[in-house]
């Protein structure tokens, strides 16, 4: 099943849940600066209640979805979200990353995502410019620091003054609300806007 299918699979079933959501993570990056590889499917979801997510889950799984897994950041221990893999008839299924709590700002998320054609005659909502940076700093680190930093690169130098802004916005909220992970969002933004950005 290729990622096209995949991705329809998703939406339609997100959708006929009546889940508000966004894609985020390397496709997001990928539909706002250009194509690259990717493991897995990552979406943001906007919940009421934190509660609502077992019935997402509940509702995907009688969907074909399986293999739910608990997604955790060790340090500091925090609870994002929740790995499903995607109902396939072949061994090329996706995981896809369900993810609520990662960033804090989720609802904001989905809230500012973009309508955008991803391929013909699918339009997906993504998160926008400003927060798919946001959460690339907040989730760069050393395991995969080489992929991030490229993300990071490519949506820097494409964004406008006013995505740049409104992303430092989005990581002061995210600090705010206490979903940092131990580290200075302000700085780290900063280190990488002189590494890319400076003349």
């Amino acid at each position: 099943m290729s990622i096209l299918s995949q991705l329809k699979t998703v939406a339609g079933d997100l959708s006929d849940l009546k889940v508000r959501w966004a894609l985020i993570g390397a496709l997001a990056v990928s539909i706002h600066t250009e194509p690259r590889t990717t493991r897995d499917i990552d979406v943001a979801l906007a919940l009421d209640e934190v509660s609502d997510i077992e019935t997402i889950l509940e509702g995907l799984e009688k969907r074909g979805y399986s293999q739910r897994q608990l997604l955790m950041n060790l340090a500091p221990a925090q609870r994002l979200g929740f790995r499903l893999m995607i109902p396939t008839e072949n061994a090329s299924s996706l995981p896809i990353d369900l993810l609520f709590s990662s960033s804090g700002i989720e609802t904001e998320i989905v809230q500012s995502a973009v309508v955008i054609e991803v391929f013909p005659n699918l339009p997906l909502p993504v998160a926008n410019l400003s927060h798919t940076l946001a959460m690339k700093i907040v989730s760069e680190n050393n395991s995969d620091r080489i992929r991030d930093r490229d993300d990071i690169r490519k949506l820097l130098c494409i964004a406008t003054s006013d995505q740049i802004e409104f992303c430092k916005e989005a990581l002061t909220l995210i600090e705010e609300r206490g979903f940092n992970r131990g580290k200075n969002l302000q700085k780290a933004f900063e280190n990488a806007f002189e590494s890319f950005r400076s003349p």
